[in-house]
């Protein structure tokens, strides 16, 4: 079983690499928009977005939704953890919603990388000879 020090060193570490993964989606997601503009859809040197960027695009988005649900769980539940009522579940809705939207985009960030993969694997079979 783990310390308290020990659980505060694990919530710091799931903090700071939500961090550093939110950091990375939030570049994905400016360097979209500085290329096509909003939703993909401005004509201009570049076109428009191919179907993998778009796809890219909605992962991305998805990653900040899990990395600042991941950052605020963490220091919500270290902070109950702490707590002297945390045997009564001083938490209540505010961990169950916490919970509900970790799960939401942890699969939603599964399934666009699923969507990738089976994009480039059509891309790349489906391409004339």
């Amino acid at each position: 079983e783990l310390s308290s020090a020990d659980t505060g060193v694990v919530y710091g570490l799931a903090i700071a690499s939500a961090s550093v993964s939110l950091c990375g989606s939030l570049f994905v997601l400016f360097t979209f928009h500085s290329i096509y503009g909003c939703c993909g859809r401005r004509r201009s040197q570049a076109g428009r977005a191919p179907n993998a960027t778009l796809i890219l695009y909605w992962m991305s988005v998805s990653d900040v939704g899990l990395d600042l649900f991941v950052i605020v769980d963490s220091a919500v539940i270290n902070h109950y953890d702490r707590a002297p009522s945390a045997a009564t579940g001083a938490c209540g809705g505010l961990c169950a919603f916490l919970g509900g939207a970790n799960q939401f985009f942890s699969l939603a960030v599964v399934l666009w990388t699923g969507a990738l993969a089976a994009n480039m694997v059509v891309t790349v079979l489906r391409r004339p000879a």
